[in-house]
């Protein structure tokens, strides 16, 4: 493992985890202003994270680099992953690569993440699928972006 770590171009996964947060906080705005009446709902007000809505109303600036450093966080791992499936899983051109990497990447998040959140959590189902949907966009544009930055 440590030698594929001294192999990885950091600078190009510096400017592909840059992009893929870029992305990431552009849907996520839209989708939040898509989806802005569930979050208006007095029924759901105990559901948010106090980060997020510390009381009724818009998030204040903290959430937002929060949710930042998240993307990019989320980037890192994103990119990471791509080169770590590229060599092995992942063939075709740029479309069917990035596609390749979406089922992948969105399959693991639906079974260990979504699913459980829907079994979980007292949300309506329509905006957990709302959020999955938009993070298989989200993988699927960064996975574009990947294709072309890691380009042999």
């Amino acid at each position: 493992m440590c030698e594929w770590i001294k192999k990885v171009p950091w600078l190009k996964v510096l400017w592909a985890t840059l992009a893929f947060a870029a992305i990431d906080t552009v849907l996520r705005q839209a989708e939040a202003f898509a989806t802005m009446k569930y979050y208006l709902m007095p029924e759901y007000f105990t559901v948010w994270s106090k980060i997020m809505m510390p009381k009724a109303g818009p998030p204040e600036a903290s959430f937002y680099i929060a949710a930042l450093i998240g993307s990019l966080l989320g980037g890192l791992v994103m990119v990471l992953a791509y080169l770590l499936l590229k060599k092995h899983y992942l063939s075709g051109n740029i479309w069917q690569q990035a596609l390749h990497f979406t089922l992948k990447m969105n399959i693991l998040l639906l079974v260990f993440s979504y699913y459980p959140m829907w079994l979980m959590i007292r949300l309506p189902l329509a905006l957990i699928c709302s959020w999955f949907v938009t993070g298989v966009v989200v993988t699927f544009l960064g996975g574009l972006i990947f294709v072309k930055i890691f380009k042999e």
